[in-house]
């Protein structure tokens, strides 16, 4: 199956391998895509993430695309998102807002509600990464901080 981003093919021959609205037709603020090629995830202006399936995107038929989720949970614009390494989780945050990051699991396309908590020491969270083979979850926030999180289900990776 050929790649949304980084195929070869497509930036050789200058063409675009598919064009679609935004199912939400809000301003797109953030953009991230599996490292898979399995999802694309569109972050909006309003906070809506919609997840997309790269296949259905790259169908032929498909002019306006559904995504497989809406995630709502942010309430200020999406302004970082980003996938693991194998494209089971997605990191999404809004600078915006004091506390907003969310982690969804892709397969279940759920969002985890125990994390993060009240406590948690985020502030207004800047850019999400995640280790290139799971191990880590990292968050910048507005003061030049780094918080890294060891993600136990990744341990052995």
């Amino acid at each position: 199956m050929p790649s949304l981003v980084g195929s070869e093919m497509c930036i050789r021959d200058r063409r675009c391998a598919c064009r679609f609205q935004d199912d939400g037709l809000s301003d797109t603020t953030a953009l991230a895509a599996d490292s898979v090629g399995r999802t694309l995830a569109v972050g909006s202006k309003a906070g809506v993430v919609n997840v997309y399936s790269c296949e259905q995107l790259l169908s032929a038929e498909q002019r306006s695309a559904r995504p497989l989720r809406a995630i709502s949970n942010l309430t200020t614009a999406a302004t970082s998102l980003a996938y693991s390494h194998d494209g089971r989780l997605l990191a999404l945050a809004s600078r915006a807002k004091r506390n907003a990051l969310r982690v969804a699991h892709i397969p279940s396309l759920g969002v985890y509600p125990n994390w993060p908590t009240a406590k948690t020491p985020l502030r207004h969270a800047q850019c999400v990464a995640f280790h290139p083979r799971g191990a880590y979850f990292a968050c910048g926030n507005d003061r030049g901080h780094v918080l890294l999180y060891r993600l136990d289900a990744y341990a052995d990776t």
